[in-house]
């Protein structure tokens, strides 16, 4: 139901397309239908009949490039990843993940769409590094960040933003859906297994949750997280285990 550089455009639009080589070969000679596919960066094109040669060795370079290509994609993201990721818990670095905020929220504006901000931080931490040692203590933050990892969706932005403490960016969130993921992380943590040695003081990793959204909360990026901290400090004062919403109206 389409033509051939209609086609080529929606592969194209498709991530692991992208860095495809594409050869066109056409039984009819227009040479202005040669060049509009040109100018949509199809790698060659042929008329019929084809130089059996030629064709070959274009082949052979293409295929050359892209080796080449997805050697320097590769090279690139282990790059980005020791630059973006936090190598304890693979979640990404604070830096990274304020940057991120900055950009949706500047989205946000023009789309009008909302976000919401989780701050987590594991309760009694200091009494899990006193008892298991700080090896034991990051074994659990390796664990807690494989545990938020899997219960946010992919296009979510989740990091460690210091110590024992995480941030999540959620997309076209609002509060209280972001308060149904932040009580499905707790549960999801409630099953983890602690060392033998824990036992006797804590028997389940629990966390407090801070959320504020945008741009109900705040129209700030740097205000907005402060919210979520304040909401933070608040499950923990009142008795941990908890997920406290920031309220626009107090």
């Amino acid at each position: 139901d389409t033509n051939a550089l209609d086609a080529f455009k929606r592969i194209k639009r498709i991530d692991i397309y992208k860095q495809v080589p594409v050869i066109f070969v056409s039984a009819v000679r227009d040479y202005n239908h040669r060049v509009t596919c040109l100018e949509h960066e199809v790698d060659e094109f042929f008329f019929k009949p084809v130089n059996l040669k030629e064709f070959k060795m274009k082949v052979k370079f293409l295929l050359k490039r892209k080796i080449q290509t997805d050697r320097l994609l590769a090279e690139y993201m282990v790059t980005f990843d020791y630059a973006t990721r936090d190598g304890l818990t693979g979640l990404y670095k604070r830096n990274y993940f304020l940057k991120c905020l900055d950009i949706e929220i500047k989205k946000i504006k023009r789309t009008k769409k909302c976000l919401s901000i989780m701050m987590i931080d594991i309760d009694n931490f200091k009494l899990i590094n006193d008892d298991v040692g700080h090896l034991g203590g990051d074994a659990i933050l390796s664990d807690v960040g494989k545990v938020i990892s899997n219960n946010i969706r992919e296009i979510d932005i989740a990091a460690r933003y210091g110590g024992e403490e995480f941030i999540i960016l959620l997309l076209n969130t609002e509060k209280l859906y972001a308060s149904i993921i932040a009580q499905r992380i707790q549960f999801a943590l409630l099953d983890l297994s602690l060392p033998s040695k824990l036992l006797s003081s804590i028997d389940k990793l629990t966390v407090s949750v801070g959320i504020a959204d945008y741009p109900y909360s705040s129209k700030l990026p740097i205000d907005l997280i402060n919210k979520a901290d304040q909401m933070l400090y608040q499950a923990k004062k009142t008795g941990k285990n908890k997920v406290c919403l920031y309220d626009s109206q107090i």
